[in-house]
C-alpha cells in the first residue's frame, strides 16, 4: 500500500498560492497571505476539494454589507 500525500493550494482572485505550512489553519495561512494580497484577509471560503494530489481551496471577496 503507498500513501500519497495530499498538498493544499489556496486560489484567490485568479491566483493560485502554496500551502505556506500545512499546520496553519485556513484564517492563518489568509493572514500570512495577506503581507502580499491584502483583501485576501476577508475572503470567504466558496469551495473546498480534492483534484488529483491537492486539496484546492477557493477563496472569494467576501461581498459583506455597508451601512
Amino acid at each position: 500500500m503507498k500513501a500519497t500525500l495530499i498538498r493544499r493550494v489556496f486560489k484567490f482572485d485568479g491566483t493560485e498560492f502554496p500551502d505556506p505550512n500545512p499546520t496553519f489553519s485556513v484564517k492563518r495561512v489568509q493572514g500570512f497571505l495577506a503581507n502580499t494580497k491584502p483583501p485576501i484577509v476577508n475572503a470567504v471560503v466558496v469551495s473546498d476539494k480534492t483534484i488529483g494530489n491537492k486539496r484546492v481551496i477557493e477563496l472569494s471577496k467576501n461581498a459583506g454589507t455597508h451601512g
